[in-house]
């Protein structure tokens, strides 16, 4: 650097730093969630950090769909970790009661995971679709009521 130089830091916009700490803070907390060996049920929704950002923009979580992305709460093998249950198998079809199973398999809920099927079908997604696109803006309205009935009991 050549002495008595002037730099000019105004040549700069605030929000073009700003847009630079907020790209290097999103990859850096990507590379940790890759890295992570928590919340396997939650990267099956949301595989990337962006992925996250993307689905905030018209989706909130409320108790019951929030149950589905995390995997914790009101399903016999979340609540068998916790001694609250002494089972942690389905009492209708006696497999492992957890999320996925409660989603994609349980008979109890056929009737409701048919709606689902339905606009999944609708929307271009063969059936069982991927975690992701349960979460994709046209279909997420039916998966959240769906999470309603699947967890509104144990």
């Amino acid at each position: 650097m050549v002495q008595n130089q002037i730099i000019e830091y105004d040549l700069v916009s605030n929000s073009f730093v700003k847009s630079i700490i907020l790209e290097r803070n999103i990859d850096e907390w990507n590379n940790r969630w890759q890295l992570s060996t928590n919340g396997s049920q939650t990267k099956k929704f949301f595989t990337t950090v962006l992925d996250r950002i993307k689905v905030s923009k018209y989706f909130e979580y409320d108790f019951f769909s929030s149950q589905a992305i995390t995997g914790h709460g009101r399903n016999r093998a979340y609540l068998t970790r916790f001694k609250l249950m002494d089972n942690k198998n389905c009492l209708i079809c006696q497999t492992k009661d957890d999320v996925n199973h409660r989603i994609y398999e349980c008979p109890k809920y056929a009737t409701e995971r048919q709606c689902l099927i339905e606009k999944c079908i609708q929307n271009g997604h063969q059936w069982p679709v991927q975690h992701t696109h349960l979460i994709a803006e046209h279909i997420i309205i039916y998966f959240v009521d769906f999470c309603k009935n699947i967890f509104k009991e144990i």
